[in-house]
């Protein structure tokens, strides 16, 4: 386990969007905004919370992220 870069973010979203499509949490199915959800990840890695993120094979498999 690690703290998360910016070189996550991509990985980090792809995980993101398959626990929406998994969860029954109607509001997530609102999250689309590419954009918003690129800086609210930055802003997060940069000092607003943080992502630990779990590695294989240099692929993630899992997450924490958490926001003060």
């Amino acid at each position: 386990m690690r703290l998360a870069n910016k070189f996550d973010i991509p990985q980090i979203i792809k995980m993101l969007k398959e626990y929406r499509s998994a969860a029954p949490i109607e509001i997530l199915n609102q999250a689309n905004e590419k954009e918003y959800v690129e800086q609210l990840l930055s802003n997060l890695i940069a000092g607003s919370g943080f992502i630990v993120v779990a590695e294989k094979n240099n692929i993630l498999i899992g997450m924490l992220i958490a926001a003060i």
